[in-house]
């Protein structure tokens, strides 16, 4: 039986206190993208929808709020640079589902959507050409039970991106 991507909800009441982010982290492969949107001529708006493979869909994730770090840098030889994205989160427990997420979403190329609590604004984390990719690392100890999530560029790309287009959830 294949793994079908769904929703990863917040477990328990905790309603953790963060910053300016949404508590849930929208999700997608690349390789469900029929058709990604151009940037604008300055490289950050994205205004148009990204069009996803019949029957394929994004997913959200719940995460802890004031663990949501974005992190993007440059990196490369002078007259060479290009950016590498980073987003760190935790998602806490070690629930049936976020297993199945961990185990079944390594090695894809990945897309991930923040949303601003204050104005609704989504920024857009990934390229088709520099998709990322995950790594996380599981504590569980008398302090804290929580998967930590890193999402990195497999390679040098853009920037992250400000996305005015609508988000397909299954």
């Amino acid at each position: 039986m294949s793994y079908v991507k769904v929703s990863v909800s917040k477990p328990g009441s905790n309603m953790g206190v963060g910053g300016n982010k949404k508590d849930k982290i929208t999700l997608f492969d690349f390789d469900d993208v029929l058709t990604f949107p151009a940037r604008d001529s300055k490289g950050i708006l994205i205004n148009d929808n990204i069009i996803f493979k019949p029957g394929a869909y994004s997913i959200t994730l719940y995460v802890t709020q004031n663990t949501i770090k974005s992190n993007p840098k440059t990196e490369g030889d002078p007259d060479n640079k290009g950016i590498i994205q980073t987003l760190t989160f935790d998602h806490p427990g070690d629930e049936k589902e976020i297993l199945e997420f961990r185990a079944n979403w390594m090695n894809r190329n990945i897309g991930a959507i923040i949303e601003r609590c204050s104005d609704g604004r989504k920024t857009l984390y990934g390229n088709p050409c520099a998709p990322l990719q995950m790594q996380f690392d599981h504590t569980d100890d008398k302090d804290k039970n929580a998967t930590t999530f890193t999402l990195a560029s497999a390679q040098k790309g853009p920037d992250q991106a400000i996305y005015n287009g609508t988000v397909t959830l299954e």
